[in-house]
C-alpha cells in the first residue's frame, strides 16, 4: 500500500482477532455475526485488534466478558475500506500482537467487514 515501508503495515494474509461481547452479536440474518460497530471506533486511535500469528496462546481463549473471537484478514480490511484504512502494528508492553485498524472504517465498510468475519474455535455463537 502506498509508499510506506512494508514493515510498518501488517501483511495481507495475516489474520486479525477482534474480541466480541454477547451484546455485540447481530442475528438479524439468521447467522450470528459481529455487529458492524465492532469494527468501528469513535476515538482517534483506531480499532484495536490482535495479530493471530503473534498472539500468545492464552489470547486465543474467549473470556467471560468477551466470549467470542471474530477473525478477519488484513487484506479484507483493506478491500472493504477501498484502501482507506490499513492495519498497523501497535505492540503493547504486555501484548506484542496488538495492532490498530486506522483510520476507523466508515459505517458501510464496517458492515462489510463484519459480514466477512469468521469465528475462532468451537466457542462460536449458535445459529438462530
Amino acid at each position: 500500500m502506498g509508499t510506506r515501508p512494508q514493515e510498518d503495515v501488517v501483511e495481507d494474509d495475516e489474520e486479525l482477532w477482534r474480541y466480541i461481547r454477547e451484546d455485540q452479536l447481530d442475528t438479524a440474518e439468521g447467522r450470528p455475526r459481529p455487529q458492524s460497530g465492532c469494527f468501528r471506533s469513535l476515538g482517534t486511535d483506531g480499532v484495536s485488534v490482535r495479530r493471530a500469528r503473534l498472539a500468545p496462546l492464552e489470547f486465543s481463549q474467549p473470556s467471560s466478558t468477551h466470549p467470542y473471537i471474530a477473525v478477519v484478514a488484513a487484506a479484507e480490511v483493506r478491500e472493504q475500506t477501498a484502501g482507506k484504512s490499513d492495519v498497523f502494528p501497535d505492540p503493547l508492553p504486555d501484548d506484542p500482537s496488538h495492532a490498530l485498524i486506522r483510520p476507523s472504517p466508515g459505517a458501510k465498510a464496517a458492515r462489510r467487514i463484519a459480514r466477512l468475519a469468521r469465528w475462532l474455535s468451537d466457542a462460536c455463537p449458535r445459529e438462530v
